[in-house]
């Protein structure tokens, strides 16, 4: 039975790439446009890794990943964001985020790959 992915981000691009590159690696993923929206779908589903991004409507990523460890606390979330900072990474890093990855071209996807397997074991 696949991993199950929930991919939560406001730009739909980035969903489409990111649905495709899982599914390509064997990952079976659904999408949520918003924290808000994620949180409705954590309730009805089992996933084995949450990536969201930070910046997005009605609950954001921070809001999203704090949570996510409340409810569900094993649960492991990597974050992929385009507003990341040393300081941003290190509070994500305290609030229990698996990883935190910066969008665009700087990054790496084998290392994010390489994460993914990491949190699912």
């Amino acid at each position: 039975m696949p991993k199950k992915i929930l991919l939560v981000d406001d730009e739909i691009s980035i969903l489409e790439a990111f649905v495709g590159l899982l599914s390509l690696e064997g990952y079976e993923c659904d999408i949520a446009f918003d924290g808000k929206e994620a949180l409705e779908i954590l309730a009805k589903y089992d996933f084995d890794l949450v990536i969201t991004n930070l910046k997005m409507p009605k609950l954001n990523g921070f809001e999203l990943l704090e949570k996510i460890k409340m409810l569900y606390p094993e649960l492991p979330v990597i974050i992929l964001s385009g507003i990341l900072s040393f300081h941003s990474i290190k509070d994500l890093k305290a609030q229990g985020a698996f990883a935190c990855f910066e969008k665009g071209k700087t990054l790496d996807l084998n290392k994010l790959l390489a994460k993914i397997k990491g949190a699912m074991g």
